[in-house]
């Protein structure tokens, strides 16, 4: 299945020069927890939640423009990528989110983790990535073994 019709297409973005304050405002008003930084449709970097909370804990001025913390090294995917493909980039590089990008180099829509999961066809996939992104695990059972800390010896031998 083709990211084009996984993907979200509604991109919450914010100019690079917009405060951080205004990037996190607007994460909160859209209920988001990334935001695509760009001018003039031009893709410049992304913001996260993470990234806010890293900006408080350096003591960064919120009046401070978001590009002063955005990530800039950002990992785009085009809209003719399969969901497989995705899964994959995703836990290569162990990221929960691509901006997609269309044929042109604009900026068409997100993929998110979420939205893998919540494909029948991609589940196992989203899993998969998943595992890779939050520990580097080669397989679910391992992923299993090592977060279940109620797992007695006996349980870890049947798996």
């Amino acid at each position: 299945m083709k990211i084009k019709r996984l993907m979200s297409k509604d991109v919450v973005k914010v100019n690079s020069n917009e405060s951080i304050f205004t990037a996190i405002k607007k994460m909160h008003n859209h209920n988001v927890g990334f935001i695509v930084v760009c001018d003039n449709d031009e893709l410049k970097g992304v913001f996260t939640d993470r990234d806010a909370l890293m900006s408080l804990i350096a003591n960064i001025k919120l009046e401070d423009p978001v590009s002063k913390i955005m990530r800039k090294d950002v990992i785009t995917a085009k809209t003719a990528m399969s969901n497989i493909e995705a899964a994959e980039l995703m836990g290569y590089y162990q990221i929960k989110r691509l901006v997609i990008l269309d044929d042109f180099g604009k900026i068409a829509g997100v993929l998110s983790l979420s939205d893998l999961a919540n494909s029948i066809e991609s589940e196992e996939l989203a899993l998969e990535a998943l595992c890779e992104i939050s520990a580097g695990f080669d397989n679910f059972d391992d992923f299993i073994l090592n977060h279940d800390n109620n797992l007695d010896d006996d349980e870890i031998d049947d798996l």
